[in-house]
């Protein structure tokens, strides 16, 4: 071959991603749930569930969940729907309009209280975590009479 050029090998680097353990709640039990945020650019990342199940990420909505990502990270439970997307610089009014190429996005990100919003990897609440073991505690430990009479 008169012009053999030899072609160099380019590998295109995987990011790291991010990984964010919670748990869920399935038939009363609670078992380990795991989330992953890969970030390829500026412009383009997902969102993976432990099944295989992924969200694609549009930029807007990458900087909503870097945000969400951020707070959980201090230990910020949720976030306002209006200050993550006038901070990712979104024209929409709810997190949802943001989200609306993606049917999935609620397996992803979750409302805790109307207009707050939260990466979907701790359970609600329920009975059984809080009321139940109060008043467990209070009939194996009645009260102690400290005599004062009334």
């Amino acid at each position: 071959m008169k012009y053999a050029y030899k072609l160099k090998e380019y590998k295109i680097k995987e990011p790291e991603p991010i990984v964010l353990r919670g748990f869920d709640r399935v038939n009363g039990k609670i078992v380990p749930k795991i989330m992953f945020f890969v970030k390829y650019s500026f412009n383009k990342g997902y969102l993976y569930l432990e099944d295989g199940e992924r969200m694609r990420l549009t930029p807007l909505s990458m900087k909503v969940v870097e945000q969400l990502i951020d707070a959980l990270q201090n230990d910020v439970p949720y976030m306002s729907g209006q200050r993550l997307l006038e901070d990712a610089g979104s024209t929409q009014f709810y997190i949802g309009g943001l989200f609306s190429h993606a049917s999935n996005w609620r397996k992803f990100i979750t409302m805790r209280v109307i207009g707050y919003y939260s990466l979907n990897l701790y359970a609600e609440s329920t009975y059984e975590d809080y009321i139940r073991p109060y008043l467990s505690s209070l009939e194996e430990s009645p009260p102690e009479d400290k005599g004062y009479g009334w």
